[in-house]
């Protein structure tokens, strides 16, 4: 087609007052390539015209999306546009070279004899779209908040509640619209409140004040309440917005503040306040009067257990019948406190010595073992107390309840169910132990844990079934030290998560080498303890590395974990969710010295566990009691019942062997067949197994 001077002519005009627009024009083919684009197009791409529409290297529009979404959105919309005519739709355009924006497109389908073309119209909304989003947020946050929010016109007519209100005054929306805020109206304010009101917010300020409203139950609540006035572009008064917070509890806490601060809410004893106030008083009247004055810090031995088995309300209950046995026993002059949890302590007056706080707590020591009535159960409780005594074990009352909580830890490493009194060594103690703990962290950093595996043999083959991965520390200084004395460190500083994984990575590296190397595999068995085991990325690190032993090909075997029976005293629900996922990555599960925690068959057949080890006091004591012998047969009849193995920790004694050989015990382990070995040793002694 040729264009004569008049049709060029009209062709510039065109031309400039497209480009003229304040809105982006182009037009595309039905491939949905560039065949035109004004300059606003242009500037928002960060392409030319002439880059955009050169022959045979088109660019299609779907390219100036980086966001495949919007890419797909332009799409849909344009093939519906050939399909069935012009439409509208919202966008984000977010071109390689451009500037993102929102954008509003409109197309419309032109057919040529050359085929279809659309010819579309891009209008910036990024304002528009900003506006929408803050009004949205705006509304969100009213629908939201916990505070009710009511807006009312210039004659105080409800037009807008939020849900707070309905949650707050049990009034429904459609139960207020259209009436005023006097729905809520409680009687207890006079005229001349609701006059200052309306004064203040007629004359466009803020009114607060905290108003007693009623609920449509009757109730009365308290509302700390803002008023504002909104007001017009000309600046009138229109409407009032009103906040309010429901503080009901907040004024009935202020109203209790006084008891709250020196009393504790569960038992009703002083509070921790309290007690140390009272003992700064005591130990000023020693000082002027002579005497001495001793604290007793008292701590319920395993009360999470029983917390965790028998439910909360128990514990609470069992704390507040505890407390009233410590209130009948102690003196008119002395102060019994909780001091939070299960711990209690006791201040004790003008005392003549250390002998009579020895004897004080002797004496409740002895009331408190007394069984307990919680509901249907029957409760037997011990006690740990520590006992400082001024001024020999401390000059100020901060020294004072140190020494006493140094020594209340003392009595529970001691075996719990007893009294310790403060002496100097038990500070030097406590410096050894931090010392300890400093020391096993630089231990995980330089590699100083080895690792040693005890075999676990069959009591009828006598062949090796499997080891037992255990911990020891090659010290730089002291040389191999005994597990127990670093292990209860590395469990109570929470050092254990990372030296158990640790362990897992050893046993796992050595559990391959030995599958890679022996006639038939080896089974290796891991310790989890209570702390690993309640790790939330517990069970992601045994799958990835249960996983790269499937990739290595010595899946088969990893592997058997033993665990306390405390594990079980914990949340039942997430451990059988644990123990689930554990069994179901192929991993046995075995009770670690089963009999001396919280054993119960009950357990035993909700957990699903593999096997049971009698631990080793029981296997010790067989040969000299009687009836460690009857519990031992029937430890071994019980789990055979539920189908378990039955391994003996221990086994010292061929006399040991028998006993439980007749017993019908399944597997053992003990120095009688061999100490502990490292891995080269271990190895030796897999080997001969597999050659016999």
């Amino acid at each position: 087609m040729r264009i004569t001077g008049h049709d060029g002519f009209y062709l510039e005009i065109l031309r400039a007052y497209v480009d003229s627009a304040n809105d982006a024009i182009f037009v595309l083919c039905d491939e949905l390539k560039f065949l035109f684009c004004n300059h606003v197009m242009e500037q928002w791409l960060g392409e030319s015209e002439s880059d955009l529409t050169r022959h045979k290297q088109r660019v299609p529009i779907t390219a100036c999306f980086r966001d495949s979404a919007g890419a797909e959105r332009f799409l849909y919309h344009f093939v519906r546009v050939l399909h069935e005519g012009p439409g509208r739709f919202e966008c984000f355009l977010d071109p390689p070279r451009g500037t993102s924006r929102w954008v509003e497109f409109s197309l419309n389908k032109v057919d040529l004899e050359a085929g279809q073309i659309v010819i579309g119209v891009a209008r910036d909304i990024t304002s528009t779209q900003q506006d929408r989003e803050n009004l949205f947020k705006l509304s969100s946050a009213i629908e939201q908040t916990a505070d009710s929010v009511v807006i009312t016109d210039l004659n105080g007519t409800i037009e807008y509640v939020n849900p707070a209100f309905e949650r707050t005054t049990g009034f429904s929306r459609e139960e207020v619209l259209g009436k005023t805020p006097g729905v809520v109206k409680s009687g207890k304010h006079d005229g001349a409140f609701y006059k200052t009101l309306w004064n203040t917010i007629l004359r466009g300020e803020v009114f607060r004040a905290v108003i007693v409203n009623r609920r449509k139950n009757g109730s009365l609540y308290y509302e700390e309440k803002t008023i504002t006035p909104l007001r017009n572009a000309e600046g009138r008064i229109t409407h009032f917005v009103s906040t309010g917070k429901d503080v009901t509890e907040r004024m009935k806490y202020q109203e209790r503040l006084d008891h709250l601060a020196y009393r504790d809410a569960l038992t009703g004893l002083h509070n921790r306040n309290l007690f140390h106030d009272r003992l700064g008083l005591a130990l000023e009247r020693s000082r002027r009067q002579g005497g001495q004055t001793g604290v007793l810090l008292l701590n319920i031995d395993n009360f999470n257990s029983i917390n965790n088995s028998l439910g909360h309300d128990a514990g609470d209950q069992l704390l507040r019948a505890v407390a009233a046995r410590l209130r009948a026993r102690i003196r008119m002059e002395d102060t019994v406190a909780r001091m939070g949890g299960d711990e209690f302590a006791v201040l004790l007056e003008e005392i003549g010595s250390a002998d009579d706080a020895v004897l004080a707590a002797q004496k409740l020591i002895e009331d408190l073992s007394k069984p307990f009535i919680v509901g249907e159960h029957e409760i037997f409780v011990s006690i740990s107390v520590g006992i400082s005594v001024w001024p020999a074990d401390g000059d100020d009352a901060d020294t004072l309840w140190k020494n006493a909580d140094t020594a209340m830890h003392r009595a529970k490493e001691q075996g719990r169910n007893t009294y310790q009194l403060y002496s100097a060594d038990m500070t030097a103690r406590i410096r050894e132990h931090l010392m300890l703990r400093t020391q096993l962290i630089r231990a995980l950093e330089r590699n100083e844990f080895r690792m040693h595996y005890q075999p676990i043999v069959d009591l009828r083959s006598g062949r090796i079934v499997s080891v037992e991965a255990l911990l020891r520390w090659q010290h730089p200084d002291r040389g191999v030290i005994a597990p127990g004395e670093f292990m209860p460190v590395l469990e109570e500083s929470g050092l254990m998560v990372p030296a158990g994984e640790w362990i897992l990575r050893e046993a796992c590296g050595q559990l391959q080498r030995w599958n890679g190397m022996l006639q038939e595999p080896v089974r290796v068995a891991v310790n989890i303890s209570g702390r690993q085991f309640a790790d939330p990325g517990f069970l992601e690190k045994i799958g990835c590395m249960n996983c790269a032993l499937k990739r290595r090909g010595a899946c088969h075997g990893i592997t058997e974990f033993e665990i306390t029976e405390s594990v079980f005293m914990n949340s039942e629900s997430t451990t059988i969710d644990v123990l689930k996922v554990l069994r179901e990555n192929g991993i046995r599960l075995s009770i670690d010295d089963f009999g001396t925690g919280y054993s119960s068959l009950a357990y035993l057949a909700r957990f699903h566990v593999d096997a049971v080890k009698i631990d080793r006091v029981f296997v010790r004591d067989m040969e000299s009691s009687a009836d460690v012998a009857v519990l031992v047969e029937a430890i071994i009849a019980m789990a055979h019942a539920l189908n378990l193995t039955v391994v003996a920790e221990g086994v010292e004694t061929a006399r040991q062997l028998e006993q439980l050989r007749g017993l019908g015990c399944d597997l053992m382990q003990g120095y009688l067949f061999s100490r502990p070995l490292p891995a080269d040793e271990m190895t030796g002694m897999l080997k001969r197994r597999g050659s016999k």
